[in-house]
């Protein structure tokens, strides 16, 4: 349980605290990514804590940027990974006002990514879900950047 915590607290400090100047891109260190695999690891047990729900709305486009490190080459692929990941992006950036850095609003590296999931996966029910996901998404970062 002390582990737990500690981690928790670690992740609302890294979110707290991390922003990028403008004009730099998406990126994400290895904190970033640290967060990403504990919201991940909750994603995948089934439960969320407040914690990590605040963190994750705070990643944005940094969400699709650590999945990139955390899931290399086939392993992006794999349905189990891809159900486990899905809800995360989608709660990354359902609330873009909460966004710290301007430059995750976007979704450039994450709604790609979508993009290719749903090009690759013929699995019918796992595909819907993609697309759920991807359409949420671009929603969201029409409603954030508007033009």
């Amino acid at each position: 349980m002390r582990v737990v915590f500690t981690i928790l607290c670690g992740i609302v400090f890294v979110v707290s605290t991390s922003s990028a100047s403008p004009g730099q891109g998406t990126e994400c260190d290895d904190e970033c990514v640290k967060s990403v695999r504990a919201i991940l690891n909750e994603s995948y047990q089934g439960f969320s804590s407040g914690f990590t729900e605040k963190a994750n709305n705070r990643l944005g486009d940094k969400v699709g940027v650590a999945l990139l490190k955390i899931y290399p080459g086939r392993a992006l692929y794999r349905p189990d990974n891809i159900r486990t990941f899905l809800p995360v992006i989608d709660a990354a950036f359902k609330y873009p006002n909460l966004i710290l850095d301007p430059q995750a609003r976007h979704g450039s590296v994450t709604l790609p990514l979508l993009h290719r999931l749903q090009n690759k996966i013929k699995d019918h029910f796992l595909h819907l879900e993609i697309t759920k996901t991807l359409n949420a998404v671009e929603y969201y970062t029409r409603t954030a950047n508007p033009r």
